[in-house]
């Protein structure tokens, strides 16, 4: 189960043991074991949650009043936060923080966190897209910006763009730079605390990186905003970290995967019993089927580059829940054990497809691996 004591996340290395949690390691999985249901829609109405899907959802333990708050659930210019109830069945309340720069973003959107104990700062990647309403072509350009709060997120303050695409606006031919939700591990290398943010990216040739990873120093990201300036990320382009944040070129850590395009709702955490990192991502998985079908995908990986082929979480099509947005209630991106504690946010009304109007609570446990 998820503990109220999280460790510092450790460099990733195999597993020193044959088995985690009793079950051979090659053959380890999440699987999802029983679902609650959290929130209706007149429960998010009440609580001031109900919004457009886009986004994943983050979650910190307070370290205040010891409870978990999740902070996304996507919106047209507000990051939202839930406070939890201590058993994580239960919305307490929430609220709503704008973060919308009317100037040039149409949408912008919350999610993944970090909370930083040395300097009280609770860090957050948000999702922002820009519209040109003059043009009927131009879907959306979406960038990845950084934002913090001195205040658990009662407030928050937008601190610049971190990751854009290496293709333009001019050079992108259908005008749809999508980005993803910037889902992140914390990872150690050499002794150094390092983000990694997870995107896809539009290359400038026309290619299109389903899964690309930047990365900055925690340090460093915390030195700059203690400075008030943008953090500064570099790209992974299948040698080094040399290529810019902004604009670099990147490598498709997915070359192969075969979804509609949300790779880049790519969520991953550190699972202490593997040793290894575990991203879930909803997708419409197309292969042969017509039409393609929904479900929750899981990867796994040992150094946050490779990423082994993914499976399902659902052993049945979930389609009619679309869109689906997800997040693991585990503090500071690492999940403790076996067991886990998965919320999907979905639309389960075509009459309201965008507008979320459900949440639930999907507890997963480690078993044997499914294929797809």
């Amino acid at each position: 189960m998820l503990t109220a004591s999280i460790p510092l996340i450790n460099s990733c290395r195999e597993p020193e043991a044959v088995t985690a949690c009793g079950i051979p390691v090659d053959l380890t999985w999440f699987r999802e074991q029983s679902v609650l249901e959290v929130a209706t829609h007149d429960d998010l109405v009440s609580k001031n949650l109900v919004s457009w899907p886009d986004s994943l959802i983050g979650f910190f333990k307070n370290p205040v009043d010891g409870d978990y708050y999740g902070f996304g659930f996507g919106d047209n210019g507000d990051i939202m936060r839930a406070h939890f109830a201590a058993d994580g069945e239960s919305i307490i309340e929430g609220i709503r923080v704008p973060m919308r720069d009317v100037n040039d973003v149409w949408l912008g959107s919350g999610g993944p966190v970090y909370y930083d104990e040395a300097s009280g700062l609770l860090l957050m990647i948000t999702h922002h897209e820009k519209y040109d309403p003059a043009d009927p072509n131009f879907f959306a350009h979406v960038t990845l910006r950084i934002a913090v709060s001195e205040d658990f997120g009662d407030t928050w303050k937008n601190m610049g763009t971190i990751i854009d695409h290496n293709a333009t606006d001019e050079t992108d031919p259908n005008h749809a730079l999508t980005m993803g939700n910037g889902g992140f591990i914390v990872k150690t290398e050499g002794g150094i605390k390092y983000l990694y943010v997870y995107h896809t990216d539009q290359q400038a040739n026309g290619t299109k990186n389903q899964l690309a990873v930047s990365r900055a120093s925690l340090n460093s990201v915390i030195s700059a905003i203690q400075s008030n300036q943008t953090p500064v990320f570099n790209k992974w382009n299948g040698a080094d970290w040399s290529q810019p944040g902004l604009g670099g070129t990147s490598v498709d850590l997915m070359p192969d995967f075969n979804v509609y395009g949300v790779v880049g709702d790519f969520d991953p955490f550190y699972v202490t019993e593997l040793k290894k990192y575990v991203a879930f991502y909803p997708s419409q998985i197309r292969g042969d089927l017509s039409p393609p079908t929904w479900n929750v995908l899981c990867s796994m990986s040992a150094d946050g580059i490779t990423w082994e082929p993914a499976t399902k979480l659902y052993l049945e099509d979930i389609s009619g829940h679309d869109p689906i947005y997800t997040g693991v209630m585990a503090h500071n991106r690492v999940i403790e054990g076996c067991e886990a504690n998965l919320y999907r946010m979905y639309v389960n009304d075509t009459s309201s497809r965008w507008e979320f109007n459900k949440l639930d609570l999907v507890r997963i446990a480690l078993e044997k691996k499914l294929t797809m």
